[in-house]
């Protein structure tokens, strides 16, 4: 770095050149913080931003002042090279507001030329499309954006503007992902915006069939950006109550929320929704969002809790204590109702929620651990003893009473994802236990553990994995091996052990 900036001070006649550079560096770096000394006498940009502007303006200089770049160049060994590298995307738009609009014109049409293999791009399920299987799309609409008078360059803007919408209109296999469709609409409402039928087009997505983020991303944008449209409300309203997909009428929900918060009305009209709502993602969707939005307002609490001791709907009950332990904190009123559900609610996911909230959010408070010890020992529901464990082992690994009690789940508890819950705690937390070895082997040995679905650990193999890493040296080793694999029930885990032998009489 210093060598370059000598070299270029003296091609104008600075003297002392070296010594200006060198304070040169040093005021960037402590003065405007544009560089940072990385060691090894490199150095780097501060920020990101720096990079991608200086890297820009660089290809920009070849191709207007120096013009050693042409504009087939800049295309094909630029844009063409760098298209599909989301870390380049934002050189490439930069480029894009700095020459003229005509050559842009022709980088989109490029792009849009482009052909993905969709395949590669989709999600691990092979259902959805991620965004990235429609870079050529959303990096010629970003480009378009940058361009200042984009009047002169209409006829791409037309192009570009009819292939994304045609993109969507014919979505089906794949379907985009909730954050492809979210970009591609998004991208059309706001650089379209004034268009004559782009708030009509968005209404129109809604009669989709073959999407599924699609209407929902529309519904948002419209919310967002047509707010003083005297007809949105209204329509949103509508979509609320009349539209047949969940996603739709909880984005307009929000959409309201957002835009409308201070509507004579609104937050009572949203409170009804709640309560009356016949699906349960609406409504857990309304209650999220009035307490979000509402949280200032003193009355918010209070009707929350009313709603969450009194819906049937188990969804809802544990969305409305874990937005409560989040919102109201540290309110005395939060932690009394999370006990409340963590001992008394019907179902076990509720239980188990509060008591998670409970252990993240009053670890400190005397009664959390006993709580905890109470559920671990006492509840009727797997994961709500399995919850507890974990959260003992986590928080409170010096506490004496804590090794007995996960060897007691190990041990003693019914269920085999309680007891694999114990024996990994006991694992992890109890590497100082003198007896350790023996408990782990007789776990090995004589877990009750039966297999029937695939996805099951099975605690004897985690035990036996854990004696031959920790203690591989110990004679005892081999025969307990030798047992597992003569007379063990599980298939998977003989197979295990006959391996492990194999090892150890080739090793």
């Amino acid at each position: 770095l210093e060598a370059i900036l000598t070299d270029y001070l003296k091609t104008i006649e600075v003297e002392q050149a070296r010594t200006v550079a060198r304070l040169f560096i040093n005021q960037l770096r402590t003065r405007n913080f544009i560089l940072c000394f990385l060691g090894a006498d490199s150095y780097g940009f501060v920020h990101r931003t720096f990079l991608e502007y200086f890297c820009a303006w660089e290809f920009v200089w070849q191709f207007k002042e120096t013009q050693t770049l042409t504009i087939e160049q800049l295309i094909n060994e630029v844009f063409g090279a760098h298209w599909q590298d989301e870390s380049w995307h934002e050189v490439l738009r930069l480029i894009c507001g700095m020459i003229e609009p005509k050559f842009v014109a022709e980088i989109i049409d490029f792009l849009l030329a482009q052909k993905i293999d969709k395949s590669r791009f989709l999600d691990p399920r092979g259902t959805f499309l991620k965004k990235e299987g429609l870079n050529n799309l959303i990096l010629a609409s970003n480009c378009f954006a940058e361009v200042r008078n984009k009047n002169i360059i209409s006829s791409i803007s037309d192009k570009l503007l009819q292939t994304l919408k045609s993109e969507i209109e014919q979505e089906f296999d794949p379907i985009f992902s909730d954050d492809a469709a979210h970009t591609l609409v998004s991208l059309i409402a706001t650089i379209w915006q004034n268009h004559n039928d782009t708030l009509s087009w968005l209404k129109s997505c809604l009669n989709l069939d073959s999407s599924w983020y699609v209407p929902e991303s529309a519904v948002a944008e419209i919310a967002e950006k047509w707010k003083d449209d005297p007809e949105t409300l209204p329509w949103l309203k509508q979509r609320v109550l009349k539209d047949e997909g969940d996603g739709v009428r909880a984005n307009a929900v929000e959409g309201i929320a957002k835009g409308w918060k201070n509507e004579p009305g609104l937050l009572p009209w949203l409170k009804e929704l709640a309560l009356q709502e016949e699906s349960e993602f609406v409504r857990i969707n309304t209650i999220l969002t009035i307490a979000i939005e509402w949280s200032e307002d003193p009355d918010t609490l209070p009707w929350l809790i009313k709603n969450a001791l009194h819906d049937e709907s188990v969804g809802v009950r544990e969305t409305t204590i874990t937005v409560i332990a989040g919102e109201w904190k540290d309110d005395p009123n939060t932690l009394l109702l999370l006990k409340n559900f963590s001992l008394n609610d019907e179902d076990g996911s509720v239980r188990g929620s509060a008591m998670q909230e409970i252990f993240k959010g009053w670890k400190e408070d005397p009664d959390t651990l006993p709580l905890l010890k109470d559920r671990a020992l006492q509840d009727k529901n797997e994961w709500v003893r399995e919850a507890a464990v974990t959260a003992i082992a986590q928080g409170w690994k010096e506490d004496p009473d804590t090794l007995p009690l996960l060897k007691d789940r190990a041990l003693q508890d019914e269920d085999n994802d309680v007891r694999q819950a114990a024996v990994k705690a006991i694992i992890q937390n109890g590497q100082e236990d003198p007896e350790l070895f023996e408990f782990l082997a007789y776990i090995s040995l004589n877990d009750p553990f039966k297999h029937e679905y695939d996805f099951q650990d099975n605690p004897r193999q985690t035990a036996l994995r854990s004696l031959l890493k920790n203690f591989s040296d110990n004679p005892k080793i081999l025969e307990i091996l030798n047992q597992v694999a003569l007379n063990d029930s599980d298939e998977e885990l003989r197979e295990f052990a006959v391996e492990k032998l194999r090892e150890r009489e080739t090793g």
